[in-house]
């Protein structure tokens, strides 16, 4: 067997034979040609055997022992009774591409949870070259799926693509199993229901659960275009407006009291959740909410520890909302008016609020989700175009 025999071998490309090898230090200069006596002419559909021309075209292949290998294919011109002129196609090679299928799909699978630029410096490629790569095999990986077909759990949740822009970018996640099933550039109302309803109706008639933050065209635009979903707010960012009660009162004692050294840097014990204070902390509450100048602020902070305990016990429906009725009676009694707009925020939001209990649906499960995305957005640099992120952030999410 010949060295260009068993390079063949090695090469493994049906249909194609090495005329020539040249080995270098760092890589191998195959020159190869077809082996197929025929083509089909692209206009007849014929079979076509006549070469009218010959000309070279330069590709590269998977390495061979951590050396490149490069194809130097002679390409044949073809001149087809029909009167039409035209080159071979081969299986091995995209149309008017560098790089054989197989290397295409090996840097696409590189490239997934790794930066782009990294994998084009380590290939020795350019940096355009993988991306324009990625986006391509993306967007058909993300075209192939049916994910929408069995979706009866919706969440949407949204990430800055840019920061302090407010460039937000609406994420659409499978409530159940975390997947995302698109992001979209929009977030306005009329946007996302005809987004919705251009799945169809059976679409919108089989969500049972749509959940997400506060944002009102979210909430709003579930009840038009799902008529048989529980439209849920997510309790997390409903709670964030009860934080703000906690860290307005803070914010006023400070100001009725700026030499009390006792009240300085207590912003995230007084947040914190009761069970995650450290010893120091939970002394250092003990030492302000023991002094009678401060009783208001130790009843808003159990204020908001009674509500995160309803929104934690086993209530139904009916009994949460009952159990909250009589919070909001407990606050306006002891004139804890650092919480009287969130009772406003509350009763405003009511429905969506208690529809927490009916399955006890959040968002906050996803919360992984979110950061995953956030490293994706780091890992793009300054490169963040809108469609290359959405492509990264679906396929690394499947």
């Amino acid at each position: 067997m010949t060295k260009e025999e068993l390079f063949t071998q090695i090469l493994g490309i049906k249909g194609l034979e090495i005329i020539s090898l040249k080995t270098h230090s760092d890589r191998y200069e195959f020159s190869v040609r077809s082996i197929l006596a025929q083509t089909i002419c692209p206009k007849c559909g014929k079979k076509c055997s006549k070469v009218k021309s010959y000309t070279n075209r330069t590709i590269r292949d998977l390495p061979i022992s951590g050396k490149k290998v490069i194809l130097e294919l002679e390409v044949r011109q073809f001149e087809c009774d029909c009167g039409k002129f035209f080159l071979e196609r081969l299986d091995f090679v995209r149309a008017n591409q560098h790089l054989t299928i197989r290397y295409e799909k090996y840097l696409y699978k590189r490239c997934k949870g790794v930066d782009i630029e990294y994998i084009a410096k380590k290939e020795e490629l350019d940096w355009g070259v993988v991306d324009r790569l990625f986006y391509t095999y993306s967007s058909k990986e993300i075209g192939a799926r049916s994910d929408w077909e069995k979706v009866t759990h919706i969440a949407l949740d949204e990430i800055a693509l840019r920061k302090g822009h407010k460039n937000y970018v609406v994420v659409v996640l499978d409530l159940l199993s975390g997947a995302i099933l698109d992001i979209l550039k929009q977030r306005d109302k009329a946007f996302l229901i005809k987004y919705f309803e251009d799945k169809g109706e059976a679409f919108c008639q089989q969500i049972e659960v749509f959940c997400s933050d506060m944002w009102k065209a979210y909430l709003n635009c579930a009840k038009e275009v799902f008529p048989n979903a529980i439209v849920v707010a997510d309790r997390f960012h409903f709670f964030g407006k009860c934080q703000e009660g906690i860290d307005h009162a803070r914010n006023s004692f400070r100001k009725m009291f700026p030499k009390a050294e006792e009240l300085k840097k207590l912003k995230w014990a007084l947040l914190k959740n009761p069970e995650n204070l450290t010893v120091k902390e939970l002394e250092k509450l003990n030492k302000v909410f023991e002094k009678k100048e401060y009783h208001l602020l130790r009843l808003t902070w159990d204020a908001r520890n009674t509500l995160r305990d309803i929104f934690n016990c086993p209530y139904e429906l009916e009994e949460a909302e009952l159990q909250i009725d009589q919070w909001i009676e407990g606050v306006k009694k002891f004139k804890i008016r650092y919480f009287f707009k969130f009772i406003d925020f509350y009763q405003t939001w009511k429905t969506v609020i208690l529809n927490y209990f009916k399955g006890r649906f959040s968002t906050g499960k996803l919360e992984g989700s979110n950061n995953k995305l956030k490293l994706i957005k780091r890992r793009a640099f300054g490169f963040l175009d809108f469609e290359h992120f959405k492509a990264r952030a679906m396929v690394e999410f499947y």
